[in-house]
């Protein structure tokens, strides 16, 4: 929800009390997917410095990078490169 609305201050509360970065919903999306695809930067900087893994693909083959990049969201393309997504 944190990711999907873009709630920065939620996201971190989240992060901070051991919530599970990778987990994944229904269709192998995971917040850091979400936060990706609606260019949702600043959560998307929290997921990664705490350490989310930026290779998990949803059920449709969709991965973070992927979806930023299709959105033109090249600032969070640059954050998810720096963290090793589209190296694989």
């Amino acid at each position: 929800m944190a990711c999907k609305q873009g709630n920065s201050n939620l996201a971190t509360i989240l992060v901070k009390s051991g919530a599970n970065v990778d987990l994944q919903n229904a269709l192998g999306a995971t917040a850091l997917l979400c936060a990706a695809n609606l260019g949702h930067e600043k959560v998307v900087s929290i997921l990664v410095f705490a350490l989310a893994n930026v290779h998990i693909a949803s059920k449709d083959n969709n991965t973070p990078f992927l979806a930023a990049k299709k959105n033109g969201y090249e600032n969070i393309c640059k954050i998810l490169q720096k963290a090793g997504a589209g190296k694989k």
